[in-house]
């Protein structure tokens, strides 16, 4: 706005401004207290945004986990189709030409002999090793 002279006493006829004023105490708490709101708000959408990042990520690695589960379940069909005891002796007979094994080609366990007959887990007919034969006493060796 365009400043007009003064009338009255002490009038140069000059074009006279008013000097301004510097702000006040007032304005400078005004522009900390609105400083301060502002980094209180900036600090509250940073953490939505972040927490909105947080979701998304969650989102997705929920997503990776039920492909994941969804192409276990076929394999694990899969496994148990080709493990069925049926199917396996069914391939093994058909494709593989495998037979039962003849009488003479099975291996019968012997149980294991007690601690004071060490024979006695042998088949019939063999004879024991010399390492598995019970050691004499010193007495019989000094009888002899």
């Amino acid at each position: 706005m365009k400043d007009f002279p003064a009338y009255g006493k002490g009038n140069t006829g000059r074009l006279r401004r008013s000097k301004e004023k510097l702000p006040t105490v007032a304005s400078f708490r005004f522009l900390a207290i609105l400083g301060l709101l502002f980094a209180v708000a900036l600090f509250f959408v940073a953490q939505r945004i972040e927490f909105i990042r947080t979701e998304r990520r969650i989102r997705d690695l929920l997503i990776e986990r039920r492909k994941i589960t969804e192409s276990i379940l076929p394999l694990q069909l899969e496994v148990y189709n080709l493990s069925r005891l049926e199917r396996i002796e069914a391939v093994a007979q058909g494709k593989l030409r495998l037979h039962d094994p003849y009488p003479s080609q099975l291996i019968r366990s012997v149980p294991p002999a007690p601690p004071n007959e060490p024979s006695a887990a042998l088949p019939l007919g063999s004879r024991p090793l010399a390492s598995m034969q019970p050691k004499p006493d010193r007495q019989e060796v000094e009888a002899r």
